[in-house]
């Protein structure tokens, strides 16, 4: 696609930065590799989503589980399907609360390094409790346990984020957005794809490329000790929490 030439960035001098502005770029390239994909996504999903009994069901470990409180809500009301957020920490410690045997279960896995205890737990635990249960792995890591072993699972689909959205910066940030927008374009291909997402992901880079540099502007060398973030529904501030 032209537009994934036109993002360039100055080296920064962290992580986190890099991972913040290299964001649209990566947008983008995990749009061209859900086009690519498209085929086998939409064999694998459309059998399901005709079942009006299926419960599909965003979960992740830590940040990750970010990703399903945000967009779940919009999915259930645009789709008309049982869309609903679990963290894998709740489905591990309670299973039989949330896994029901008489329904089919789709469940979506996000996670970064694909190597979290309780994101291999919440998935064996479903396979045992539910005998109708299907999985979506939607990771940044190639080589974590959730990819590797989705890829030799028959009731099992991958899809692996640009392998720069593997961050290594405090916070997840490239990784989070980018898994996001990836469930986003695999249930709701019309609304979330790369010919209309590509204006969007131009304007937050001009954005990005706008604020300068993140260490004399924007919360650099600022006295502030609290960020107060305000929305409701999707636009829910949502934020690591101190241990």
């Amino acid at each position: 696609m032209p537009h994934t030439e036109i993002f360039s960035t100055a080296t920064p001098d962290c992580w986190t930065e890099a991972e913040i502005r290299q964001q649209p770029a990566s947008w983008l390239r995990a749009l061209e590799r859900l086009d690519d994909l498209r085929r086998p996504l939409e064999q694998f999903l459309a059998p399901l989503l005709l079942d009006g009994d299926l419960r599909i069901v965003l979960t992740g470990a830590g940040t990750s589980a970010f990703i399903g409180e945000i967009i779940a809500p919009w999915l259930a009301r645009h789709t008309g399907k049982n869309f609903s957020a679990l963290p894998t920490t709740d489905l591990v410690t309670n299973p039989q609360d949330y896994l029901n045997a008489a329904h089919p279960l789709l469940l979506v896995s996000f996670g970064r390094s694909g190597n979290s205890p309780e994101s291999l737990a919440a998935i064996e635990l479903a396979n045992q409790l539910v005998p109708e249960c299907y999985h979506l792995v939607i990771t940044c890591n190639e080589g974590g346990s959730l990819y590797q072993n989705a890829r030799d699972d028959g009731n099992a689909l991958a899809l692996l984020m640009p392998a720069e959205t593997h961050d290594r910066g405090f916070a997840m940030t490239s990784s989070i957005t980018t898994m996001m927008l990836s469930c986003l374009t695999a249930f709701a291909p019309a609304v979330f794809n790369a010919r209309r997402f590509g204006d969007v992901a131009e304007r937050c880079q001009r954005i990005l490329a706008s604020l300068g540099d993140f260490r004399t502007g924007v919360f650099g060398n600022q006295p502030w000790q609290r960020v107060a973030y305000l929305g409701s529904g999707g636009l829910q501030g949502r934020r690591a929490r101190p241990r």
